[in-house]
């Protein structure tokens, strides 16, 4: 036998060849690759004295003597060339890879390989495991990596520079259960029906969670508030386990908490070869701020005036003689020491993902559900309104297939996290939905998103919508005027005002009437209309954070 030159070359049609491989009627050319069931090989052979010969390409098989045909050719002319295409049988018999090209009858007929080269059917890629981390009540301006005077987040800091940063990402709503509810299904708030707390999503409703269970990924949900327990939300649809906030104080489960309880759980499941998707919800940094003391060291005091207290600041700490909170100062200082405490944890999360081998192939989604008022446009220690400090979130996009590095500045909103996990999972279906996935941004490969993007309040008494940099908000006319907005008609630019101090609806009421015809229509004709599901909301625990009367 003659074993060829290129023997377990990845590639034989890249080969340089000092000679092309030939035998005489009495050898056997062996190729040893390695190749894999389903592979393809193509080759050009070219002989003399050929007259009555029988050439043969075959796998060797396991057995003594025993081999696979994959190819023979009987040559017509004494002088003959020939082009052929064999496939390597997905199972059989035959020891991976090894290949003969021989020639028999008559003794002195030669065969040389002009050209040999393999397509091999690379498996496909595993789906990676998909984590989705919401964040209650966080403001992007608290992220050290986009506002470098707030205090220090190195978790998701580096998370962001080891994938992707997305500058201008918006919630649906200032409503942690609709906000929820977008991210979860793709839909805004005036398709999926969900506009309160109160509310749960429609059955009728396709999740994030059905979608991968029904195409085998195992689903885990974890939330830390009670409202967004599925006996309330109905966001449970779809998940094999689900934990849910048994925590007994006003508030929800801290981070330390709910990040043990998430990691002792993936630990003691049984061990499956499917791929995860994950959902976890920190309630972290809503009211009441109670971060330990060690975390508030690093966080900035800031002169503050006094500040009446109302019904929606929940449990903040007031004086009812004086009608005032006690100390608005240290409550602006406790929400940073929150964001602190939350980020430190989400290192031990991802730590424990890590030594579980969660992280080695997975997609990470960190986004919040909504930001917090801490004195702008008068609103302190509540998610009221609809500007930007309420609106404006972080979405970080790290791990398997995202570039590293990348901060986008193009607008992306909440309902973009359901396309975007699903193409991560290589998805069969997308269920129709208003989001994109925000991905090729990353890259490149495109550079517009949404042509516009839209929120609503609860009980949609103010709506928002952003087109480039303009920005609308405004009262609808069928309600009342809202303590949180000071003009029932607001535009603002962004990008030369992002702090919206100075309304300029007067040189664009054009614009805005033509953003809220173009509201008025999608609201009109959704892709899909779901009407909320009332279960069975914690009101105790609801009226105590300032959701209920």
């Amino acid at each position: 036998m003659v074993w060829s030159e290129m023997a377990r070359a990845r590639d034989p049609s890249a080969a340089t060849w000092r000679q092309r491989p030939a035998c005489r009627g009495d050898e056997a050319i062996v190729f040893s690759w390695g190749l894999r069931g389903g592979a393809t090989i193509h080759g050009t052979l070219a002989g003399r004295g050929l007259t009555n010969a029988k050439v043969m390409v075959r796998l060797i098989g396991r057995g003594e003597d025993e081999f696979w045909p994959l190819w023979v050719w009987r040559p017509e002319a004494e002088e003959s060339r020939a082009t052929f295409t064999a496939s390597v049988p997905q199972g059989g018999r035959w020891v991976g890879g090894v290949i003969t090209i021989s020639c028999q009858n008559p003794a002195d007929a030669s065969i040389e390989v002009a050209r040999l080269s393999i397509e091999e059917v690379r498996p496909p890629q595993p789906r990676p495991n998909l984590i989705l981390v919401t964040l209650d009540t966080f403001r992007a301006d608290h992220l050290s990596c986009m506002n470098h005077e707030s205090a220090p987040t190195p978790t998701l800091d580096s998370l962001a520079s080891a994938g992707a940063l997305f500058e201008q990402a918006v919630s649906t709503s200032q409503c942690t259960g609709p906000s929820h509810a977008s991210m979860l299904t793709g839909l805004y708030c005036f398709a999926h029906g969900v506009y309160r707390n109160e509310d749960g999503l429609s059955p009728d409703a396709t999740t994030l969670a059905e979608v991968l269970s029904s195409e085998g990924y195992r689903t885990v949900g974890a939330v830390s508030i009670a409202h967004l327990n599925p006996a309330t939300s109905n966001l449970g649809q779809g998940f094999d386990v689900f934990l849910e906030s048994q925590w007994p104080r006003l508030g929800g489960e801290p981070a330390d908490v709910r990040t043990a309880e998430v990691l002792r759980t993936l630990q003691c499941a049984s061990a499956d070869d499917s791929p995860l998707f994950m959902w976890l919800h920190y309630f972290d940094p809503h009211t009441p701020y109670t971060p330990p003391d060690e975390y508030t060291h690093g966080c900035p005091r800031k002169v503050m005036p006094d500040v009446r207290y109302l019904r929606g600041m929940g449990s903040v700490a007031y004086d009812p003689a004086r009608g005032l909170v006690n100390d608005p100062a240290g409550e602006v200082e406790r929400y940073c020491g929150e964001i602190l405490f939350l980020d430190h944890h989400l290192g031990e999360l991802f730590a424990g993902l890590r030594v579980l081998g969660i992280l080695e192939h997975a997609v990470v989604i960190v986004m919040a559900d909504h930001g917090e008022g801490l004195g702008e446009h008068g609103i302190y220690f509540e998610h009221a309104g609809m500007f930007q400090e309420v609106l404006h979130v972080p979405l970080i996009i790290s791990g398997a297939g995202v570039a590293a590095g990348g901060r986008v500045s193009v607008r992306a909103s909440g309902v973009d996290v359901f396309p975007t996990m699903l193409a991560r999972a290589r998805s069969k279906s997308m269920p129709q939905n208003y989001g994109r996935d925000v991905l090729p941004l990353t890259t490149g490969t495109r550079r517009s998103h949404h042509a516009v993007i839209f929120a609503e309040s609860v009980n949609r008494a103010i709506c928002a919508a952003w087109k480039g940099d303009g920005k609308l908000v405004w009262i609808p006319d069928d309600k009342p005027q809202d303590w949180s907005v000071p003009e029932r008609i607001m535009w603002f630019d962004i990008a030369q005002d992002p702090s919206e101090v100075n309304n300029l609806i007067a040189a664009h009421s054009n614009q805005a009437q033509r953003l809220k015809d173009e509201f008025d229509k999608a609201a009109a004709r959704p892709v899909v209309s779901l009407r909320a599901h009332q279960g069975s909301a914690d009101t105790d625990r609801l009226r105590a954070l300032g959701y209920v009367e």
